[in-house]
C-alpha cells in the first residue's frame, strides 16, 4: 500500500483526512525500518514561479482534502516555515497568491530569535504533508512529499520515499495540480472551489467503467416466470425442509392466491402486505401478488406490534396476506393465503407494464418511523437478466435463500433463481442461525450458489464451522456477500478454513436502485495491506459518479459521495415528495435524468474499482440493515422521563458494528424499563447492544455531545438492566457468565440478566456455544431463546439422547395409497429377469425365490472384481445347499457397472439385453450410511435411473427402496402426514445413503405414473434366516447387531422406547418374489417389515431368557458405562462410538406399519415367523458360531 496524503495540523483534522483518505500512511512492512528512504526523484516540466507552485498545491490539497484549513510546508534558509491558508467561499486565486506573497514576505522579514521560536514548535512535519521549496530538505520523515523548483531544469521535482509512494501515483498528482493551475492562470478571479483538478485519463476511466449499457427483456417480471414454467413445467422450483414444489406446481398454487386476491378486490397498482414467517408460501404469495398487478410489501411478524402497524397503515395496503399468524390491525383486511385452494389455478393474465410498481420496501427513516421505498419490475428484469449472464446461472442451480424477505436482497436471490429455472431452497430460521445446520442444509440439497450472504454470518461460518463439517459446503459454486463493509480478515479467514474452489463476489447497492449496483469478484490474490475489500464496479445499465459537494467529478483516490443512475432506480419513498426530492437529484451532467445521492463516501481506485470508505451522515449498517440512528434517538426521546440522549456506532473486535446509547434523565436515575418500551417499538437489530444511563452528556468545546468522549466511557458504565444485580454463584452459572462476558463486552453480567437486552442477538449465540462446547455440549441455539438467563441456562438438565422426551403414544407410518393405472395388468408372466444386487444379502435371496418360484432366465449384473461367475456361485452355496444345477444354469453373470453409463456395456449389448427382458428388479445400490455425495448420486440414483431405461419398452419394474425414508420424512412432516396420509417427497434428506434412495424413488414414482408397471419395496431391518438363523456374510457391516454386541460386551441395555421391526431374510424376500407375480399388486409402495414389531425392552428379556447377562438401565448410564469401557477396550470404544453417531438404541415415537403390505400377506398366504425366544435364540447362536457375540455365560 502506498502512502495517502494526510493534513494533519491539528488532532481534529488530523483524523478526519485519515478516515477520508486511508488507515494510515505508512504500510505495516515499513513500520519498524526506522529512517529508511528509498528516495526518488521526478523532474515535471512546468513553468511556473514559487508563488504559483505553493498556490497549486494548496488548491490541489483543498480539493483532495475536502477542508478549509490548508497548511503546506515552505523551505526557506534551510528551515521549515508553515504557509497557512483558510479557503473562504469567495477565495480567488488572485486573492490566495496575495496571501502567499504576505506570509513570504513575513518568514524572510523574521529574525534569527523568531526562528529559532517557531522551529520550537512541535512536529512541523505532522503540520503538513507537502514541503515545498527551491533545494531539497534533508528530512528522516519517510512520508512527506517534497516539491523543488528547478528554475535551471525549467520544472519541478518530486522527491518522495519509492518504498510507500508508486511514480504513477506521483505522475497523477502532478497532472492535476498542472491542471488547477493552468485553470488558475485562466480564471484568476474566479473562486479557487470552482478549479477542476479532473485529469482526462480519469474522465476517460469513468467513461469505461460507465459503459455497461446491456439489452434485457422490456418485460414483467411476472412474464419472466410465465416463460420459466413454460420452460421447465417439472423441475422443481421451490423446496424447504416443509416440502417442493415444481414450476407447474408453484405457477397454479400462486395462480390461485392471484385470483383470490382479484376476487377480494385488489386493483393493479394496489399495495398487498405479506406478513408471515419465512417459508415457502412466502415465496408464492410474492408471485401471486405480482400476477394481480399489484404491489408487494414485506412484514417481519417478528417487528414489534407499533412497527407492523405503522407500515400497514402508512402503506395504505389493500389486503393483508396471512397465513398461521394473526393479525391485530384495525380497519385492515387479512386473508389467509388457505382460504385459496378453491380458486382457479389457471394463468392471471392481466396487462403489466415493466415499469409498474412490483414492491415496496421499507428501510430505516431519520425523522422517527421508516420510508417506503417503491421499486419497479424493470430494474429487477435487467438486474437478474445481467445476473445470469455474469454467473453463468442456468436450471442445475440450486440457490441457498438466506436473507429475510422483509430485506431486499431478497429480491435479487429468489428471481435469479426463478428467471434461470433453478432450484431455490428457503433456508428456514435455524439454518440462518446455526453455522452447523446451515453446512447441514447446503449439503443435503447441494446448493450451488448463496448471492446474499450477510457479511457477519460469512465470518461466523469460517471461524465455527468444524474442520470436518466443512466438506459440506463443497457444492457450492459461488457466493456473493454485502449489507455492509467487508473486512479483508473475513476473505482471508474464509480461505484459510473453508478453501479456494468458491468464487466470492462483493457486492454493494442501496435498495434505492434496486438490490445491487456494484459487485467485485474477489481475486485469488488479494493486495495485503487493504482495509476492506473494493465494492466494484457497476453492473448492466447502471452508472455511477463519484461527486464532491459542488457535483464535480472526483479524481483518483478522491474520497466523493456516490451518485447512481440507473433503469433500476425508485420511484421514490411513498407518499414522502420531500424526501424524495432530497435523495433524487438532476444527473449534474444531463439533468433530464435524477440520480441517487447514496450518502455513502467512497473513492476510485486506479483499477476503476470502487472502495466503500464510510457514510457521510449518521447511517449505519448493524447486521446488513440499514439503520438511520436519528430514527433510534427518535424512540428514546419519546419517553417522558428521558432528558438527552445519543446513539452511535462502533466496531466490534471482530470487526463487526454494534450500537450503544447513552441517555440521562430528569429524575437523574436510570429507567430499566425504557429496555421494554424500545422492544415495543424497534426491530431487534435497532435496539442498542448497551443503553447506558449517565448523569450528564459530556460536550466539545463546540457544545456538542463528545461521542468520541462516550467511546472511551463505555466500559466504565455499567449498562441499564431489567433486574436487579445477582452474582453467579455455582461453577456452571460462572462458565456461562464468563462466556457472555468475552462475547457481549459487559463486564458484570447477573445470574438473571436477559440475554437480548445486555446486548445479545442470535449470531453472538454461535460465539458463546463454541466457547462452552467443551462444558456445556448439550447446549443448542433453541436453549437460548427459551432459557434467556445464566440462571435458567445453567439448570438445562439433558441426556445425551432424547431419553428425557417421552411420549405417550406411537405414530405408526402405513404405506401410501397405490398409483392408479388407466388400464388394467391382466399379465405379470416372469420369462426373463434382469437382477442387480444378487451378490449382496437381499439380492442373493430375492435370487434364490426366483429360480424357487418361477422358471425365468435371470440375467446378473455384478461387478466385475473378479470372475462374475464365480463370486454368484460363491455367494449362493454360502446361503443355501439345495439348489439343482438346472437351475443355476438359469443365472447369467454380467460383467458391469451401476455406475457406468449402459453399465459399461457397449450400446449394442445394452440394446439387446432390453428387448430380452420382461422384468427389471433393481436391488443393487451403495448402502453405506456415510461417504462421498458424488458417488450416490452416481451409483443410486443415476444408476437408478439407467436401470428405468432398461425398462423402458415395457418391463415391469420392481425397486428395492428402503425403510428409513418413511422415518426421516415423519421427523419433518408428521403434520402432513396425519392430514393426507402421505408425505411431500420432493425433499432433501440430510443421511446421504437415504437422500439417494429417496430420490431413486421419486424417479421410479414418476415413471409409474407414467405407465410403466412396478412397485416399491421399501425394505426394513433385515434379520437372519427364520429356520437357520444364518445372517449375511458380513456381519460386523450391519448396524442392529453391532448394536448387540455392543450390549453384550458392555453387559447393559438400555432403557429406551422402540417398536424394532426384525424382517428374516426368507419372509422378506419371499414376500417380494411373490408380489411381483401378481398382476393386482401393481403401482404399490409396500413395507416389507414384520406385520408386529416387538418392544425393544421385550426383546432385552428374550436375550436375557437366552441365556445372556443384561442389565436394563437408562440411555444414558448405558452411554457412560460403555465410554468407561472404551478407555480399556479398543473394540468396545469403536462399537460406542457408532452407538452415540447414531447406530444405538434411541427412543423413537415412529412405527412402521404395513396395513396395505398385511392385506397381501393375507391373500397370498404368506408364513409370517414368530419372533419369540425360540428365533432370537437362532440369531444369537449364528453370532457366536461365527465369532461375532461373544459365548453366552451358561
Amino acid at each position: 500500500m502506498e502512502a495517502v496524503l494526510t493534513n494533519s495540523y491539528n488532532e481534529t483534522i488530523k483524523e478526519s483526512l485519515e478516515r477520508i483518505n486511508g488507515k494510515s500512511r505508512i504500510p505495516m512492512d515499513f513500520r519498524n525500518l526506522e529512517g529508511e528512504v528509498d528516495t526518488k526523484t521526478i523532474l515535471f516540466p512546468i513553468t511556473i514561479n514559487m508563488v504559483d507552485l505553493l498556490g497549486a498545491s494548496i488548491m490541489w490539497l483543498h480539493h483532495i482534502a475536502n477542508e478549509k484549513h490548508i497548511i503546506v510546508l515552505y523551505h526557506e534558509r534551510e528551515k521549515l516555515f508553515p504557509i497557512v491558508i483558510e479557503i473562504s467561499p469567495f477565495l480567488s486565486y488572485k486573492k490566495l497568491k496575495e496571501q502567499i506573497v504576505e506570509q513570504i514576505g513575513q518568514i524572510q522579514a523574521m529574525d534569527e530569535t523568531d526562528i529559532q521560536e517557531l522551529q520550537k514548535h512541535d512536529n512541523l512535519f505532522g503540520m503538513a504533508p507537502i514541503i515545498v521549496g527551491q533545494t531539497y530538505y534533508h528530512s528522516q520523515e519517510n512520508d512527506i512529499l517534497q516539491f523543488v523548483l528547478n528554475e535551471e531544469k525549467q520544472g519541478v521535482e518530486v522527491i518522495f520515499n519509492g518504498l510507500i509512494w508508486k511514480e504513477k501515483t506521483i505522475a497523477r498528482y502532478m497532472r492535476q495540480i498542472e491542471g488547477v493551475f493552468i485553470h488558475a492562470l485562466q480564471n484568476r478571479d474566479e473562486h479557487v472551489g470552482n478549479f477542476r483538478i479532473i485529469t482526462d485519463e480519469e474522465i476517460a476511466l469513468y467513461n469505461e467503467i460507465n459503459n455497461t449499457k446491456a439489452t434485457y427483456p422490456e418485460k414483467s417480471i411476472v412474464e419472466m416466470f410465465y416463460k420459466t414454467v413454460k420452460q421447465f413445467p417439472n423441475r422443481i422450483a421451490l423446496s424447504s425442509k416443509e416440502g417442493a414444489l415444481t414450476y407447474q406446481e408453484l405457477n397454479q398454487r400462486s395462480n390461485q392466491i392471484a385470483h383470490m386476491l382479484i376476487q377480494n378486490g385488489v386493483q393493479p397498482g394496489d399495495y398487498v402486505g405479506i406478513f408471515m414467517k419465512r417459508s415457502i408460501d412466502t415465496v408464492i404469495s410474492i408471485l401471486a401478488v405480482l400476477k394481480a398487478n399489484a404491489a408487494y410489501v414485506p412484514i417481519d411478524p417478528d417487528y414489534p406490534e407499533s412497527r407492523i402497524e405503522y407500515i400497514i397503515q402508512d402503506s395504505k395496503a389493500k389486503v393483508i396476506l396471512t397465513k398461521e399468524t394473526e393479525i391485530t390491525s384495525k380497519g385492515i383486511q387479512a386473508i389467509s393465503i388457505y382460504d385459496s385452494e378453491n380458486y382457479l389455478v389457471n394463468d392471471v393474465k392481466l396487462p403489466i407494464n415493466c415499469d409498474d410498481i412490483a414492491y415496496m420496501i421499507y428501510t430505516s427513516g431519520s425523522t422517527g418511523n421508516p420510508k417506503g421505498t417503491m421499486l419497479a419490475h424493470r430494474g429487477v428484469v435487467n438486474l437478474c437478466t445481467w445476473m445470469q449472464r455474469q454467473y453463468k446461472l442456468t436450471e442445475e442451480d440450486v440457490f441457498a435463500q438466506f436473507p429475510s424477505f422483509s430485506f431486499d436482497a431478497s429480491v435479487w436471490e429468489l428471481f435469479a433463481a426463478l428467471f434461470c429455472g433453478g432450484t431455490l431452497y428457503v433456508l428456514l430460521e435455524e439454518e440462518r442461525l446455526s453455522v452447523e445446520a446451515f453446512a447441514n442444509a447446503i449439503h443435503r440439497v447441494k446448493a450451488t450458489s448463496i448471492l446474499a450472504l450477510a457479511t457477519v454470518f460469512v465470518r461466523q461460518v469460517a471461524t465455527y464451522l468444524e474442520d470436518e463439517e466443512i466438506y459440506k459446503l463443497s457444492s457450492l459454486k459461488r457466493i456473493a456477500i454485502g449489507g455492509e463493509m467487508l473486512p479483508i480478515e473475513v476473505i482471508k479467514l474464509w480461505r484459510e478454513r473453508i478453501g479456494t474452489n468458491i468464487e466470492i463476489h462483493n457486492v454493494y447497492g442501496p435498495t434505492e436502485c434496486t438490490v445491487v449496483t456494484t459487485t467485485y469478484p474477489i481475486p485469488s490474490q488479494l493486495d495485503e495491506n487493504i482495509v476492506s475489500v473494493p465494492i466494484g464496479k457497476p453492473c448492466a445499465n447502471y452508472q455511477i459518479m463519484i461527486l464532491d459537494e459542488n457535483m464535480r467529478l472526483c479524481p483518483i483516490g478522491v474520497p466523493g459521495e456516490l451518485h447512481i443512475e440507473s433503469v433500476g432506480l425508485a420511484k421514490g419513498y411513498f407518499n414522502k415528495p420531500e424526501k424524495t426530492v432530497e435523495a433524487f437529484v438532476p444527473n449534474p451532467f444531463n439533468p433530464i435524468v435524477n440520480i441517487y445521492k447514496t450518502g455513502d463516501i467512497v473513492r476510485l481506485l486506479e483499477d476503476g474499482n470502487i472502495e466503500f470508505l464510510h457514510r457521510k451522515d449518521d447511517q449505519v449498517k448493524i447486521r446488513g440493515h440499514r439503520i438511520e440512528l436519528g430514527e433510534i434517538q427518535n424512540q428514546i426521546s419519546q419517553n417522558y422521563n428521558v432528558k438527552e440522549n445519543i446513539v452511535f456506532a462502533k466496531k466490534s473486535k471482530e470487526g463487526s458494528q454494534y450500537l450503544i446509547a447513552f441517555y440521562t434523565t430528569l429524575t437523574k436515575k436510570e429507567m430499566p424499563e425504557l429496555i421494554y418500551k424500545l422492544q415495543e417499538q424497534l426491530p431487534d437489530y435497532m435496539i442498542p447492544s448497551k443503553l447506558i444511563y449517565i448523569d450528564e452528556l459530556p460536550l466539545t468545546p463546540n457544545k456538542k455531545i463528545d461521542v468520541k468522549k462516550l467511546g472511551q466511557l463505555e466500559e466504565e458504565y455499567e449498562p441499564t438492566r431489567l433486574q436487579e444485580y445477582v452474582a453467579p454463584s455455582t461453577e456452571a452459572e460462572k462458565i456461562i457468565a464468563q462466556a457472555w462476558t468475552e462475547v457481549l463486552g459487559v463486564s458484570k453480567i447477573g445470574v438473571h440478566d436477559d440475554f437480548f437486552t445486555i446486548g445479545g442477538h442470535s449470531l453472538k449465540v454461535l460465539r458463546i456455544l463454541t466457547l462452552l462446547k467443551e462444558d456445556f455440549p448439550h447446549l443448542t441455539i433453541q436453549d437460548f431463546f427459551k432459557e434467556k438467563t445464566v440462571y435458567k441456562l445453567a439448570r438445562i438438565q439433558r441426556e445425551l439422547t432424547l431419553e428425557e422426551n417421552v411420549f405417550h403414544e406411537y405414530k405408526w407410518i402405513h404405506e401410501p395409497e397405490a398409483i392408479q393405472y388407466t388400464e388394467g395388468i391382466t399379465n405379470n408372466r416372469i420369462s426373463n429377469v434382469f437382477l442387480t444386487g444378487a451378490t449382496g444379502y437381499l439380492g442373493s435371496h430375492i435370487l434364490y425365490e426366483l429360480l424357487q418360484q418361477t422358471s425365468a432366465h435371470i440375467y446378473c449384473l455384478v461387478r466385475p472384481k473378479k470372475d462374475v461367475e464365480q463370486r454368484i456361485m460363491e455367494t449362493l452355496t454360502g446361503y443355501f445347499h439345495d439348489i439343482p444345477n438346472e437351475a443355476l444354469a438359469r443365472i447369467t453373470a454380467i460383467p458391469g457397472d451401476l455406475g457406468e453409463e449402459y453399465f459399461g456395456l457397449s450400446k449394442e449389448e445394452f440394446i439387446a439385453i432390453r428387448s430380452k427382458v420382461d422384468t427389471v428388479v433393481h436391488c443393487g445400490a451403495d448402502v453405506r450410511h456415510f461417504g462421498d455425495v458424488k458417488q450416490f448420486e452416481n451409483v443410486n440414483i443415476q444408476g437408478t435411473k439407467r436401470m428405468l431405461a432398461l425398462a423402458d419398452e415395457g418391463a415391469a419394474f420392481h425397486f428395492i427402496s428402503t425403510i428409513s425414508i418413511p422415518i426421516d420424512l415423519a421427523v419433518e412432516q408428521w403434520d402432513m402426514y396425519k392430514k393426507r396420509g402421505d408425505f411431500e417427497y420432493h425433499v432433501e434428506l440430510e443421511n446421504v445413503y437415504s437422500n439417494s434412495k429417496l430420490q431413486a424413488e421419486n424417479l421410479v414414482r414418476e415413471a409409474m405414473s407414467r405407465g410403466m408397471r412396478g412397485n416399491i419395496y421399501r425394505a426394513g431391518n433385515l434379520t437372519c434366516h427364520s429356520e437357520t438363523g444364518v445372517f449375511q456374510q458380513n456381519i460386523e457391516g450391519n448396524a442392529f447387531y453391532r448394536l448387540i454386541k455392543t450390549m453384550l460386551l458392555i453387559g447393559q441395555a438400555p432403557n429406551v422406547k422402540w417398536k424394532v421391526d426384525f424382517a428374516p431374510i426368507d419372509f422378506a424376500s419371499k414376500s417380494i418374489v411373490t408380489y411381483m407375480q401378481d398382476p393386482q399388486i401393481i403401482g404399490e409402495t409396500l413395507h416389507i417389515c414384520h406385520p408386529d414389531p416387538i418392544d425393544f425392552v421385550h426383546f432385552v428379556q428374550l436375550m436375557i431368557e437366552c441365556g445372556h447377562h443384561l442389565e436394563i438401565v437408562p440411555l444414558s448410564q448405558y452411554v457412560d458405562s460403555g465410554l468407561q469401557l472404551a478407555k480399556e477396550d479398543e473394540e468396545i470404544a469403536e462399537l460406542i462410538a457408532s452407538q452415540v453417531a447414531g447406530d444405538g438404541a434411541q427412543q423413537s415415537e415412529f412405527v412402521i406399519g404395513t396395513k396395505r403390505t398385511n392385506e397381501w400377506i393375507k391373500k397370498k398366504k404368506i408364513a409370517v415367523p414368530i419372533i419369540d425366544q425360540q428365533f432370537i435364540q437362532k440369531l444369537l447362536a449364528h453370532g457366536e458360531q461365527v465369532g461375532y457375540f461373544p459365548n453366552v455365560e451358561k
